[in-house]
């Protein structure tokens, strides 16, 4: 897992099913991401700098 950081930006529309695996290859590429709940279903989070 890479270094926590502050998330920023959502990605939505991820199956439930995939969420973990959608976390695991964020990471091996070293993008830190964490799985969440939104309002339409699971969300992937993520930092965006602009």
């Amino acid at each position: 897992m890479p270094k926590k950081e502050i998330v920023t930006e959502q990605i939505s529309g991820i199956d439930i099913m995939d969420l973990d695996d959608a976390i695991i290859d964020l990471w091996e590429n070293d993008i830190y991401a964490e799985s969440g709940m939104g309002c339409t279903g699971p969300i992937v989070l993520i930092n965006i700098i602009l």
